[in-house]
Protein backbone atom coordinates (compact mmCIF):
# COMPACT_ATOMS: atom_id res chain seq x y z
CA UNK A 1 0.00 0.00 0.00
CA UNK A 2 1.08 3.72 -1.02
CA UNK A 3 0.20 7.29 0.30
CA UNK A 4 -1.14 9.28 -2.18
CA UNK A 5 1.87 11.29 -2.94
CA UNK A 6 4.48 8.78 -3.50
CA UNK A 7 1.18 6.58 -5.41
CA UNK A 8 0.84 9.70 -8.09
CA UNK A 9 5.24 9.82 -8.28
CA UNK A 10 5.64 6.16 -8.89
CA UNK A 11 2.11 6.00 -11.60
CA UNK A 12 3.66 9.26 -13.02
CA UNK A 13 7.44 7.73 -13.11
CA UNK A 14 5.93 4.08 -14.64
CA UNK A 15 7.38 2.17 -11.93
CA UNK A 16 4.27 0.44 -10.65
CA UNK A 17 1.41 1.02 -8.17
CA UNK A 18 -1.03 -0.74 -5.99
CA UNK A 19 -3.89 0.74 -8.12
CA UNK A 20 -5.00 3.55 -10.06
CA UNK A 21 -4.41 6.87 -8.30
CA UNK A 22 -7.44 9.72 -8.78
CA UNK A 23 -5.34 12.95 -9.05
CA UNK A 24 -6.20 16.03 -11.42
CA UNK A 25 -4.35 18.30 -12.96
CA UNK A 26 -7.03 20.39 -14.42
CA UNK A 27 -9.60 22.95 -12.52
CA UNK A 28 -11.05 21.25 -9.38
CA UNK A 29 -12.72 24.75 -7.89
CA UNK A 30 -16.87 23.51 -7.63
CA UNK A 31 -19.48 25.43 -5.87
CA UNK A 32 -20.43 22.21 -3.87
CA UNK A 33 -16.65 22.83 -2.54
CA UNK A 34 -16.87 26.46 -2.36
CA UNK A 35 -20.00 26.04 0.22
CA UNK A 36 -17.88 23.53 1.84
CA UNK A 37 -15.03 25.50 2.46
CA UNK A 38 -16.32 28.64 3.11
CA UNK A 39 -13.71 30.04 0.02
CA UNK A 40 -15.61 31.41 -3.11
CA UNK A 41 -14.90 33.02 -6.28
CA UNK A 42 -13.86 36.00 -7.21
CA UNK A 43 -12.05 35.95 -3.59
CA UNK A 44 -10.41 32.69 -4.02
CA UNK A 45 -8.93 33.51 -7.71
CA UNK A 46 -7.20 36.43 -5.82
CA UNK A 47 -6.46 36.13 -2.42
CA UNK A 48 -3.65 33.56 -2.05
CA UNK A 49 -5.07 32.04 1.55
CA UNK A 50 -8.73 31.92 0.32
CA UNK A 51 -7.25 30.03 -2.97
CA UNK A 52 -5.35 27.76 -1.18
CA UNK A 53 -8.46 26.80 1.31
CA UNK A 54 -10.58 25.58 -2.00
CA UNK A 55 -7.77 24.38 -3.88
CA UNK A 56 -7.47 21.61 -0.67
CA UNK A 57 -10.87 21.63 -0.63
CA UNK A 58 -11.02 18.74 -3.18
CA UNK A 59 -8.92 16.71 -1.39
CA UNK A 60 -10.66 17.40 1.83
CA UNK A 61 -14.16 16.93 0.78
CA UNK A 62 -13.96 14.94 -2.54
CA UNK A 63 -11.56 12.50 -1.94
CA UNK A 64 -9.25 13.71 -4.80
CA UNK A 65 -5.52 12.77 -3.90
CA UNK A 66 -4.06 16.18 -5.10
CA UNK A 67 -4.16 19.36 -4.98
CA UNK A 68 -3.80 21.70 -8.17
CA UNK A 69 -3.49 25.80 -8.35
CA UNK A 70 -4.92 27.93 -9.68
CA UNK A 71 -8.38 27.88 -10.83
CA UNK A 72 -8.28 29.77 -13.95
CA UNK A 73 -5.74 30.36 -17.77
CA UNK A 74 -5.31 33.59 -17.11
CA UNK A 75 -2.59 34.54 -14.63
CA UNK A 76 0.05 34.75 -17.13
CA UNK A 77 -1.69 37.04 -19.93
CA UNK A 78 -3.06 39.20 -17.08
CA UNK A 79 0.40 39.61 -15.91
CA UNK A 80 1.69 40.32 -19.13
CA UNK A 81 -0.80 43.53 -19.71
CA UNK A 82 -4.37 41.84 -20.73
CA UNK A 83 -7.16 43.37 -18.33
CA UNK A 84 -9.75 40.79 -16.92
CA UNK A 85 -13.17 41.13 -15.92
CA UNK A 86 -14.12 38.58 -12.59
CA UNK A 87 -17.41 38.12 -12.68
CA UNK A 88 -19.44 37.93 -9.48
CA UNK A 89 -20.70 34.43 -8.33
CA UNK A 90 -19.40 31.03 -9.63
CA UNK A 91 -17.94 32.71 -13.58
CA UNK A 92 -14.14 32.42 -14.01
CA UNK A 93 -12.52 35.74 -15.32
CA UNK A 94 -12.40 36.85 -18.83
CA UNK A 95 -10.72 38.82 -21.21
CA UNK A 96 -11.84 42.14 -22.06
CA UNK A 97 -8.93 43.78 -23.33
CA UNK A 98 -5.76 42.67 -24.94
CA UNK A 99 -2.60 43.41 -24.20
CA UNK A 100 -1.68 44.69 -27.69
CA UNK A 101 -3.33 45.70 -30.87
CA UNK A 102 -0.98 44.70 -32.93
CA UNK A 103 3.03 42.77 -33.04
CA UNK A 104 4.66 45.68 -32.74
CA UNK A 105 3.60 46.00 -29.47
CA UNK A 106 5.51 43.12 -28.81
CA UNK A 107 8.72 45.31 -27.57
CA UNK A 108 6.76 46.80 -24.78
CA UNK A 109 5.40 43.89 -23.08
CA UNK A 110 6.96 43.63 -19.25
CA UNK A 111 9.24 40.30 -18.67
CA UNK A 112 9.28 38.91 -15.06
CA UNK A 113 7.04 36.94 -12.29
CA UNK A 114 4.39 39.51 -10.52
CA UNK A 115 0.68 40.05 -10.57
CA UNK A 116 -1.35 37.25 -9.63
CA UNK A 117 1.90 35.03 -9.92
CA UNK A 118 2.31 35.70 -6.58
CA UNK A 119 -1.05 34.88 -5.42
CA UNK A 120 -0.40 31.70 -6.60
CA UNK A 121 2.57 30.77 -5.55
CA UNK A 122 1.30 31.97 -1.82
CA UNK A 123 -1.81 29.23 -2.59
CA UNK A 124 1.17 26.75 -3.33
CA UNK A 125 3.15 27.51 -0.61
CA UNK A 126 0.47 27.38 2.03
CA UNK A 127 -1.08 24.03 0.74
CA UNK A 128 2.53 22.66 0.95
CA UNK A 129 2.55 23.30 4.67
CA UNK A 130 -0.55 21.74 5.37
CA UNK A 131 -0.97 18.62 3.74
CA UNK A 132 1.86 18.29 1.05
CA UNK A 133 3.67 15.78 3.07
CA UNK A 134 -0.01 13.72 1.87
CA UNK A 135 -0.56 14.66 -1.84
CA UNK A 136 1.10 16.08 -4.26
CA UNK A 137 1.07 19.65 -4.95
CA UNK A 138 0.26 20.68 -8.90
CA UNK A 139 0.40 24.30 -9.93
CA UNK A 140 -0.21 24.84 -13.75
CA UNK A 141 -0.10 27.67 -16.36
CA UNK A 142 -1.01 28.09 -19.79
CA UNK A 143 1.98 27.43 -22.34
CA UNK A 144 3.13 30.12 -24.43
CA UNK A 145 1.23 29.50 -28.17
CA UNK A 146 -1.76 29.95 -25.69
CA UNK A 147 -0.62 32.90 -23.92
CA UNK A 148 0.66 34.32 -26.98
CA UNK A 149 -3.42 34.43 -28.44
CA UNK A 150 -4.53 35.94 -25.12
CA UNK A 151 -2.08 38.72 -24.93
CA UNK A 152 -2.65 39.54 -28.86
CA UNK A 153 -6.42 38.55 -28.96
CA UNK A 154 -6.98 34.36 -30.12
CA UNK A 155 -8.54 35.32 -33.71
CA UNK A 156 -6.33 37.89 -34.86
CA UNK A 157 -3.04 35.92 -33.75
CA UNK A 158 -4.08 32.58 -35.53
CA UNK A 159 -4.53 34.74 -38.42
CA UNK A 160 -1.06 36.30 -38.43
CA UNK A 161 0.44 32.83 -37.45
CA UNK A 162 -1.36 31.86 -40.82
CA UNK A 163 0.32 34.66 -42.97
CA UNK A 164 3.48 34.04 -41.17
CA UNK A 165 3.70 37.90 -40.19
CA UNK A 166 6.73 39.35 -38.71
CA UNK A 167 6.86 39.28 -34.76
CA UNK A 168 4.92 36.12 -34.31
CA UNK A 169 7.73 34.09 -33.33
CA UNK A 170 8.95 37.34 -30.88
CA UNK A 171 5.98 37.10 -29.47
CA UNK A 172 6.15 33.52 -28.44
CA UNK A 173 9.58 33.94 -27.53
CA UNK A 174 8.52 36.56 -25.06
CA UNK A 175 5.57 34.29 -23.51
CA UNK A 176 8.22 31.43 -23.23
CA UNK A 177 10.45 33.67 -21.61
CA UNK A 178 7.76 34.86 -18.74
CA UNK A 179 5.85 31.07 -18.39
CA UNK A 180 9.98 29.66 -17.71
CA UNK A 181 10.25 32.30 -15.03
CA UNK A 182 6.72 31.84 -13.82
CA UNK A 183 6.87 28.11 -13.59
CA UNK A 184 10.53 28.08 -11.89
CA UNK A 185 8.95 30.78 -9.20
CA UNK A 186 6.02 27.79 -8.71
CA UNK A 187 8.69 24.95 -8.15
CA UNK A 188 10.66 27.10 -5.75
CA UNK A 189 6.58 27.91 -3.73
CA UNK A 190 6.65 24.16 -3.32
CA UNK A 191 5.15 22.90 -6.78
CA UNK A 192 5.59 19.20 -7.07
CA UNK A 193 4.68 18.78 -10.71
CA UNK A 194 4.00 21.67 -13.07
CA UNK A 195 1.09 21.17 -15.10
CA UNK A 196 1.89 23.01 -18.93
CA UNK A 197 -2.27 23.76 -20.71
CA UNK A 198 -1.27 23.46 -24.24
CA UNK A 199 -3.45 25.20 -27.06
CA UNK A 200 -6.62 23.16 -28.15
CA UNK A 201 -6.06 21.21 -31.51
CA UNK A 202 -9.71 22.45 -32.31
CA UNK A 203 -7.71 25.76 -32.94
CA UNK A 204 -4.41 24.72 -34.66
CA UNK A 205 -4.05 22.30 -37.07
CA UNK A 206 -1.27 20.01 -36.22
CA UNK A 207 1.24 21.26 -38.70
CA UNK A 208 0.73 24.42 -37.14
CA UNK A 209 1.14 23.16 -33.83
CA UNK A 210 4.25 21.17 -34.76
CA UNK A 211 6.25 24.68 -35.83
CA UNK A 212 4.47 27.17 -33.72
CA UNK A 213 3.22 25.56 -30.46
CA UNK A 214 5.40 22.12 -29.90
CA UNK A 215 9.00 24.05 -29.97
CA UNK A 216 7.94 25.56 -26.94
CA UNK A 217 6.65 23.25 -25.18
CA UNK A 218 9.63 21.46 -24.80
CA UNK A 219 11.79 24.11 -24.01
CA UNK A 220 9.51 25.12 -21.36
CA UNK A 221 9.22 21.11 -19.71
CA UNK A 222 12.91 20.87 -20.47
CA UNK A 223 13.72 22.85 -17.43
CA UNK A 224 11.24 21.32 -15.16
CA UNK A 225 11.72 17.93 -12.92
CA UNK A 226 7.95 16.79 -13.47
CA UNK A 227 5.94 18.49 -15.41
CA UNK A 228 2.16 17.08 -17.46
CA UNK A 229 0.80 18.22 -20.81
CA UNK A 230 -2.89 18.66 -21.28
CA UNK A 231 -3.87 19.23 -24.44
CA UNK A 232 -7.61 19.45 -25.20
CA UNK A 233 -9.78 18.56 -28.24
CA UNK A 234 -9.14 15.84 -30.16
CA UNK A 235 -5.13 15.04 -30.13
CA UNK A 236 -5.06 12.04 -31.61
CA UNK A 237 -3.22 13.25 -34.93
CA UNK A 238 -0.73 14.83 -32.12
CA UNK A 239 -0.13 11.62 -29.79
CA UNK A 240 3.64 11.24 -31.00
CA UNK A 241 4.47 14.79 -30.73
CA UNK A 242 2.77 14.83 -27.67
CA UNK A 243 4.90 12.43 -25.97
CA UNK A 244 8.08 14.10 -27.99
CA UNK A 245 7.11 17.53 -25.56
CA UNK A 246 9.08 14.90 -23.15
CA UNK A 247 6.72 15.29 -19.98
CA UNK A 248 6.07 12.80 -17.62
CA UNK A 249 2.48 12.72 -18.36
CA UNK A 250 0.11 13.81 -21.00
CA UNK A 251 -3.21 14.54 -20.19
CA UNK A 252 -6.43 14.55 -22.86
CA UNK A 253 -9.57 15.02 -23.32
CA UNK A 254 -13.07 12.75 -22.88
CA UNK A 255 -13.21 12.49 -27.00
CA UNK A 256 -9.82 11.01 -27.11
CA UNK A 257 -9.05 7.08 -27.06
CA UNK A 258 -6.92 6.37 -24.49
CA UNK A 259 -5.75 2.94 -25.59
CA UNK A 260 -4.92 4.59 -29.11
CA UNK A 261 -3.25 6.87 -26.65
CA UNK A 262 -1.36 4.07 -24.81
CA UNK A 263 -0.79 1.90 -28.30
CA UNK A 264 1.98 5.33 -29.49
CA UNK A 265 2.81 6.28 -25.75
CA UNK A 266 3.81 3.13 -24.58
CA UNK A 267 6.59 3.62 -22.08
CA UNK A 268 7.91 6.65 -22.77
CA UNK A 269 5.29 8.68 -20.35
CA UNK A 270 2.25 8.35 -18.02
CA UNK A 271 -1.40 8.73 -19.75
CA UNK A 272 -3.99 10.54 -17.59
CA UNK A 273 -7.60 11.08 -18.30
CA UNK A 274 -10.14 11.12 -19.18
CA UNK A 275 -13.63 10.80 -17.69
CA UNK A 276 -16.54 13.30 -19.74
CA UNK A 277 -16.59 16.43 -17.15
CA UNK A 278 -19.96 17.15 -18.83
CA UNK A 279 -21.43 14.31 -20.12
CA UNK A 280 -20.78 12.33 -16.95
CA UNK A 281 -19.40 14.28 -14.06
CA UNK A 282 -21.74 17.19 -14.90
CA UNK A 283 -25.05 16.08 -16.08
CA UNK A 284 -24.82 12.09 -15.40
CA UNK A 285 -25.88 10.03 -12.59
CA UNK A 286 -23.45 8.34 -10.18
CA UNK A 287 -23.79 5.30 -11.97
CA UNK A 288 -22.23 6.71 -15.21
CA UNK A 289 -19.23 8.19 -13.52
CA UNK A 290 -18.56 4.88 -12.09
CA UNK A 291 -18.70 3.08 -15.71
CA UNK A 292 -16.67 6.46 -17.10
CA UNK A 293 -14.29 5.58 -14.69
CA UNK A 294 -13.56 2.19 -14.96
CA UNK A 295 -13.70 2.79 -18.87
CA UNK A 296 -10.76 4.93 -18.71
CA UNK A 297 -9.05 2.59 -16.29
CA UNK A 298 -9.93 -0.53 -18.58
CA UNK A 299 -8.38 1.29 -21.24
CA UNK A 300 -5.26 1.80 -19.49
CA UNK A 301 -5.03 4.97 -17.99
CA UNK A 302 -1.94 5.20 -15.19
CA UNK A 303 -3.98 8.25 -13.40
CA UNK A 304 -7.70 8.89 -13.08
CA UNK A 305 -9.13 12.37 -14.05
CA UNK A 306 -11.17 14.32 -15.79
CA UNK A 307 -11.04 14.94 -19.45
CA UNK A 308 -11.00 18.94 -18.85
CA UNK A 309 -11.71 20.58 -16.06
CA UNK A 310 -14.41 20.40 -13.71
CA UNK A 311 -17.83 22.58 -14.69
CA UNK A 312 -18.19 24.72 -11.32
CA UNK A 313 -21.66 22.72 -10.68
CA UNK A 314 -20.16 19.64 -10.76
CA UNK A 315 -21.88 17.80 -8.01
CA UNK A 316 -19.77 16.79 -5.15
CA UNK A 317 -21.60 13.79 -4.91
CA UNK A 318 -20.56 12.96 -9.13
CA UNK A 319 -16.56 13.61 -8.03
CA UNK A 320 -16.54 11.25 -5.25
CA UNK A 321 -17.78 8.69 -7.51
CA UNK A 322 -14.89 9.25 -9.08
CA UNK A 323 -12.44 9.17 -6.69
CA UNK A 324 -14.02 6.21 -5.27
CA UNK A 325 -13.37 4.53 -8.23
CA UNK A 326 -9.79 4.69 -8.51
CA UNK A 327 -9.80 3.68 -5.07
CA UNK A 328 -11.78 0.49 -5.49
CA UNK A 329 -11.74 -0.83 -9.01
CA UNK A 330 -9.34 -3.26 -10.36
CA UNK A 331 -9.64 -3.98 -14.10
Amino acid sequence: MYGCRERFFRALDLVGVDRVPCVMPLQTGTVDLMRLCGCFWPGALREGWSMSVLGMAGFRFGGVESVRFPFDMNVVCEFLGCRLRYPCGFGQPVIVENAISGLEGVGGLEVGVGGRMSVVGEAVGFAKDIVGGRVPVLAALSGPFYVAGQVRGMEEFLLEVYKGCDGVFELLDVCLDVCQRYASYLVECGADCVVVLGVSTDLISPTMYREYALPYQKELVSGLDRSILHICGDTAPIFSDMVEVGADGVSVDSVVSLRGLKDVVGDECAVLGNVPPVDALLFGDQKKVVRESRRSIDEGCDILCSGCGLPPETPIENLIAMTETAKTYKK
